[in-house]
């Protein structure tokens, strides 16, 4: 396993027991997919890529939509054992997106929330799902794209030249990857959420708390030290409702060529 993905297994492995409890951002997200499922999916397997937990746990206060899908046959697949270790799930199976452990055109439906931001290979991980669905078949992705976090990054900026976020590529990137997987866009969405922090100290916590802990930038350990904390939390612009933090997202659905 790379040492990107060895992070990224032990950011999420030690956030797993608080995931469900914190993760507004994901909820978001899931909430508009799981809306969508029923007009695109009919019977067969589904495979929830990037699970966490299980997607469809952040509708658990939606009773009519768990009511509706608590039954399907979801396979979990997620990097994290933790993650998995917490799924209510009965099929649940560790492994990396960029090479899935499942033969050509096993599932019907696939949904993946707010995973595929993560994965330095994206192209590996669209020709999975176009390699693993029944042709004509549907999968449901969010993805945070560009300008996410973008306060956080213009703070920094302010400090040094190092990347202290996830590089989050734009609508059109993930169209030309979809073109070059083999799959067909029928559907996008674009939307913005913007949540908002009490001070620096929290803002930085919620990352912890979901596992999404920002990359480590090269030479660098973590976010920096005691001083540049300091100085970001200095250069980073308060307003009345707190320290804002902006979530891009985008949505799409595509269908498996044969």
């Amino acid at each position: 396993m790379t040492k990107h993905n060895n992070l990224i297994r032990y950011n999420f492995d030690n956030s797993a027991a608080a995931y469900q409890q914190h993760a507004l951002i994901q909820k978001a997200a899931a909430l508009r997919m799981l809306d969508t499922i029923s007009t695109v999916y009919h019977d067969g397997l589904i495979l929830d890529m990037g699970s966490g937990p299980g997607t469809i746990l952040h509708n658990y206060t939606h009773n009519s939509i768990q009511n509706s899908y608590a039954d399907l046959p979801i396979v979990a697949y997620d990097l994290s054992h933790a993650m998995l270790n917490h799924s209510q799930l009965a099929l649940r199976v560790n492994g990396d997106a960029q090479s899935l452990p499942f033969a050509a055109h096993s599932f019907s439906l696939i949904i993946s929330n707010l995973m595929l931001q993560w994965p330095k290979n994206k192209l590996a991980v669209l020709k999975e799902i176009q390699r693993v669905l029944i042709p004509g078949s549907h999968a449901l992705i969010s993805v945070l794209i560009s300008p996410s976090l973008w306060q956080l990054v213009e703070a920094w900026s302010k400090i040094d030249t190092h990347a202290h976020t996830l590089e989050f590529l734009k609508t059109s990137d993930y169209q030309q990857l979809c073109a070059e997987a083999g799959l067909a866009v029928v559907a996008t969405q674009e939307w913005e959420e913007c949540y908002y922090f009490a001070n620096l100290g929290q803002l930085l916590h919620h990352f912890k708390l979901t596992g999404t802990t920002l990359a480590k930038a090269p030479n660098r350990q973590g976010l920096g030290g005691r001083k540049e904390l300091q100085q970001l939390a200095e250069a980073y612009p308060a307003q009345d409702k707190g320290l804002a933090l902006s979530y891009h997202y985008l949505y799409f659905i595509v269908t498996a060529s044969s």
